[in-house]
């Protein structure tokens, strides 16, 4: 029979009213018999023809409307399932799945063109870092080189040519530190970004198993996959041995997925496709095999794959918001200007508007002290100084394992109020680790509970009960463990090759972490044991010919393995399994033992992953030949005789533990959103401090699904959001951002998984793993974690909160000298003029830029450097901006009072020792040095050395607002340095012949030097009297954290029963 059809169908939208024609496509089953293009479904704009094949029985063909139509008409879409769908591939055999990607065994260079061009390239979309050339342009880009760009243009156009180099030159300076500190910053990205992610992928061409890069794989590829390769693309699995891979960079989940082969169930009318988490019988980019082997076909490639599609969202929307210090210090530098623009009409008004002279020359005197009046209000090294700090803090971070990849994190981490973070790898050692050993009798009743206390992948252990003390049953009992761990296992565990030097029981090995754990279990046994009969483990494994295996089954649960001891004549089966698989299979009832039941809940409760271990010696495999996967599964696994309950887990960093508490003292709450089992999740969050012992109160833990199933509204009317979130989704770590910033928090959400990335990018701070991280996840995160450590988090928010103290204290440095400077030279217009009635500088324009780039920075880079306070992190987060009303009070009382010292020191050499000689008729004193300047131009030398000495001291007034200046360290050297260094430089401008008088335009004294040290005596007792004043009668600048009323306290229950500990 034959089918020959045309096919037109228009569909009438009833609420637009308008007539619309779509393409359809037909969906074939049942195809095996037929050849490869046969099955390629056939497509067209309006019409299908020529789709002519044969009717098989069992076979049948449908015409399926694309699911943006149907969803448009509101059709159900539960029947668009078809093979050609690459994302409905794990509802298909994997033959079928091969064919519809174009598998072929003669895969030549033209067949991976074809499907590249077809399907496009293994490439994600990622946020990639700039160029040196962006970077350069936007580091010149911005407020503070637009005013110095047109102070250069008008420098040139009056020719004051030194001015105008000197311009040039703060210019680069400013934009050079910026671009160097951010260049080094990308590089340091780049160096990391792709750390831990897979590079080639081995494909099987032609017949021939070959190396590529990953970016040369295509669909319809076969890839080959061995324990520890991680997947280059979504793959059909077609063959599998033992296979496990870790999906917890996609889905969270914390332990390895066992693969399978069969196509999974349709999705039924009004149901959810299966989640990507349980389709068994697919492999996802970036997920590593954690144990075993198999073999897959690509259906997905670059920015299709289910990363990939994670990574071309993330890749949306640009870049994040400017930061508050960002805008603050842009609205501060257009304040400035228009106050600058004010200030100059009023100097032209001193200067009676003679802007142009009556010969039609410019008035230049009156161009450059305007502009010698805007550069002293600007704070030119303000922003240059500010990248430095961060710098410095960057260097400090990158040497605690916390790479920065933007610096205005720096800003945000001071003000977190609350961490959102991941557990596995973070909180968590992120590594299965033997927990405890429970011997059990045959009834099940257990009798013995063994804990090991030692390092990860080493044989040492110190035992709860030493082992050499055990006896009788128990000695018997637990060498039969022993030797079931062995023998009934895939991993291997060996001492290093060689062994290290500094611990010669240091162990290493392949295959899924908690097979890992089990044999690091066995090892413990054999160290604690102290038996010469078993001196390693392969005297457990000696004698022993393997009698076949079973494999572990998703569906049984169990592994179990079969063996002969020909010189013993022994036969022996080794099961282990879930307890609840082990526990019906074995003789004696165990399953019914109250005592054993009780002590499975005590271990699940505390977190713990607990397998059976059991065995049976009575199925006879004497030859070689025989195997036990000749029986049928159920009759080798039954009568089994229950030996131990074997408990393993993924502890907590000790780190973490430290950290959390850390963290609550700081007043920042933590949370724990992770894809764990709730009682998994709840334990480790007890033992590590996030949530208190004893029954949570409600509403402290949730769930991912009810979290996603809340509306805002119900969200915000809880009085506090969950402080645990298992089995959480993208969805749900996202949404628990949005809600905490609409509480107005500040939110810094840690992960590692490209499931964490939508968060991280919503979050104000989002922090990736640098080791366990994913590619996508690294280049949409602020700062990277080298060591994947939670304490290392918390160390940075630390930074954060020492580089915001930091920068509040010299931008109140930096603005008093810009205060000063402007009170000197706007009172001086009224007074101080020459025999033309003409203002007269009191400081040249050269020597005001030397103040606030030079001298200003000195100490602020040694503020910069200083060291936290010992309360720093018992303070609570950073609420307020840089500006608050005492600061502004700070520098413009300090500024006022170095501007009228200066002021003052000028008029004490004009009118005491020069009798009011500012000059004579004709001469100017502000652009040249005439022999009747000589006076001006050493009180100007002079109030340039007060304002620089005041300007100096001033930065240990500025350290803290309120304490007296010898109570703040006096170890920083930096500073010290900075003031000596600052005070001797004004030697050689001050008595250096050209530089004094041609570019500085003053002249140094003698006598002079002991009125500024006076002065300066002065000036610190009277910062010393207004600190007394302010602690006298303002508020507490903070109150430190209580703790207790941040972190959680359990809810009223009663006492309860010790558990097993590890």
């Amino acid at each position: 029979r034959s089918l020959s059809c045309t096919l037109s169908v228009i569909l009438v939208n009833a609420t637009s009213e308008n007539l619309r024609t779509f393409s359809f496509e037909p969906k074939v089953r049942g195809l095996a018999d037929l050849s490869e293009k046969e099955q390629k479904p056939a497509k067209s704009e309006l019409s299908f023809s020529s789709f002519d094949t044969r009717l098989q029985p069992g076979m049948s063909t449908e015409f399926v409307a694309p699911p943006a139509i149907l969803a448009e008409s509101g059709a159900s879409t539960n029947n668009d399932v078809s093979v050609s769908d690459p994302g409905k591939s794990h509802l298909f055999p994997a033959d079928d799945v091969y064919h519809a990607v174009g598998g072929t065994n003669s895969s030549n260079e033209e067949w991976v063109t074809q499907q590249r061009q077809l399907y496009g390239s293994n490439k994600l979309a990622e946020a990639h870092g700039k160029s040196l050339i962006s970077v350069i342009f936007w580091n010149f880009c911005n407020p503070l080189t637009a005013i110095l760009g047109a102070v250069l243009i008008l420098a040139c156009c009056i020719q004051e040519w030194i001015e105008a180099v000197v311009v040039v030159i703060v210019i680069f300076l400013n934009a050079g530190v910026s671009i160097i500190q951010e260049w080094k910053s990308e590089q340091s990205m780049a160096a990391i970004r792709h750390l831990g992610g897979a590079t080639n992928a081995t494909v099987v061409r032609d017949g021939r198993k070959q190396t590529i890069p990953l970016g040369d794989v295509v669909v319809g590829d076969v890839i080959e996959l061995k324990t520890g390769d991680v997947i280059p693309a979504d793959l059909r699995l077609m063959e599998i041995n033992r296979l496990e891979v870790d999906e917890a960079v996609l889905t969270g989940e914390s332990v390895p997925v066992v693969k399978t082969l069969a196509p999974l169930p349709a999705p039924k009318e009004g149901e959810f496709d299966v989640a990507v988490g349980d389709r068994t019988n697919m492999c996802f980019r970036q997920t590593s095999v954690s144990q075993g082997s198999g073999r897959g076909v690509v259906v997905c490639v670059g920015e299709k794959t289910e990363i990939g599609k994670i990574a071309a969202k993330l890749s949306e929307g640009g870049s994040k918001k400017k930061t508050a210090l960002t805008m603050t210090m842009e609205y501060l530098m257009y304040f400035l200007l228009v106050v600058g623009v004010i200030f100059g009409v009023f100097i032209f008004t001193a200067f009676r508007w003679e802007i142009v002279m009556p010969d039609g020359s410019v008035n230049n005197e009156a161009l450059l002290y305007a502009s010698a009046t805007l550069v002293a209000i600007l704070p030119e090294a303000a922003i240059v100084l500010i990248t430095v700090t961060m710098a410095i803090s960057v260097r400090r971070m990158a040497a605690s394992n916390a790479i920065v990849r933007n610096m205005t994190a720096l800003e945000q981490l001071g003000k977190v109020t609350d961490i959102c973070s991941d557990k596995t790898g973070t909180l968590t050692e992120g590594n299965m680790r033997p927990a405890g050993l429970v011997l059990c009798d045959a009834d099940g009743r257990p009798h013995q509970q063994l804990i090991p206390d030692g390092p990860r992948h080493n044989r040492r252990a110190t035992w709860s009960t030493p082992l050499t003390d055990l006896s009788g049953a128990d000695a018997s009992l637990l060498r039969d463990t022993l030797r079931a761990l062995v023998l009934c296992s895939t991993a291997k565990l060996v001492p290093v090759h060689g062994h290290t030097e500094a611990d010669p029981d240091e162990l290493e090995g392949t295959g899924s972490p908690t097979e890992l754990a089990l044999m690091e279990m066995a090892h413990k046994i054999v160290y604690g044991l102290k038996d010469s009969s078993i001196p390693t483990l392969d005297s457990a494994h000696a004698h022993w010919e393997a009698r076949g295996t079973f494999d572990f089954d998703s569906t049984t649960k169990t592994m179990s393995t079969g063996w002969h001891d020909p010189s013993a004549h022994a036969n022996l089966v080794t099961v282990k399994g879930a307890p609840e698989a082990i526990l019906p299979r074995c003789a004696g009832n165990p399953g019914d033992n109250a005592a054993l039941v009780d002590t499975m809940e005590q271990l699940a409760q505390k977190g713990l992953r607990v397998l059976a271990v059991a065995q049976r010696t009575d199925l006879p495999l004497p030859e070689p030949t025989d195997d036990i996967t000749s029986f049928e599964r159920a009759d080798v696994e039954k009568d089994l005789r229950l030996l131990a309950l074997v408990a393993v887990r993924d502890p907590p960093k000790n780190s973490s533990i430290v950290a959390v508490k850390k963290c609550f003292s700081a007043g920042i709450v933590v949370r724990m959103l992770t894809g764990d089992h709730p009682s998994t999740a709840e334990a480790i969050a007890k033992e590590i401090g996030i949530i208190p012992e004893g029954t949570a109160p409600k509403g402290m833990i949730m769930t991912g699904p009810v979290l996603d199933s809340m509306t805002d509204a119900e969200l915000d009317a809880m009085v506090d959001l969950p402080l645990i979130v298992a089995r959480s989704s993208p969805a749900s770590k996202v949404r628990m951002v949005e809600a905490l910033h609409r509480r107005k928090k500040v939110v810094a959400m840690t992960g590692d998984g490209v499931n964490d990335s939508p968060a991280i990018k919503q979050a104000d701070v989002g922090v990736a793993m640098g080791i366990t991280g994913s590619d996508v996840t690294k280049g949409v995160a602020d700062i990277v974690i080298a060591d994947d450590n939670f304490a290392t988090i918390v160390s940075a928010v630390q930074e954060g909160r020492r580089i915001f103290t930091s920068i509040s204290s010299f931008v109140m440095h930096l603005l008093s000298g810009n205060m000063a400077e402007a009170v000197t030279l706007l009172i001086s217009l009224a007074f101080v003029t020459d025999a033309r009635d003409l203002p007269v500088f009191v400081l040249s324009p050269i020597a005001i830029l030397f103040v606030n780039t030079v001298t200003g920075s000195g100490p602020a880079i040694g503020i910069a450097l200083d060291e936290c306070p010992p309360d720093l992190m018992q303070r609570p987060p950073v609420s307020h901006g840089l500006f608050t009303f005492e600061a502004i009070l700070d520098f413009t009382v300090y500024g006022c009072m170095m501007g009228a010292m200066t002021l003052a020191t000028f008029s004490a050499y004009i009118w005491g020792v020069a009798g009011g000689n500012l000059g004579v008729e004709g001469e100017s004193c502000n652009k040249y040095d005439y022999a009747s300047c000589y006076h001006v131009m050493r009180a100007r030398g002079t109030a340039f050395l007060t304002l620089n000495t005041l300007l100096l001291l001033h930065a240990y007034n500025c350290r803290h607002q309120r304490l007296p200046f010898w109570k703040s360290t006096l170890k920083n050297t930096v500073l010290w340095a900075s003031v000596v260094g600052g005070t001797l430089l004004c030697v050689p401008l001050l008595y250096a012949p050209f530089i004094n008088n041609k570019v500085f335009k003053h002249l140094g004294g003698d006598w002079e030097w002991g009125m500024v040290a006076a002065m300066s005596v002065v000036f610190m007792a009277f910062a010393e009297m207004y600190k007394a004043i302010k602690r006298a009668t303002f508020s507490p600048l903070y109150k430190l954290v209580d703790s207790s009323k941040v972190a959680p306290s359990a809810a009223p229950t009663s006492a309860r029963r010790p558990i097993m500990s590890a």
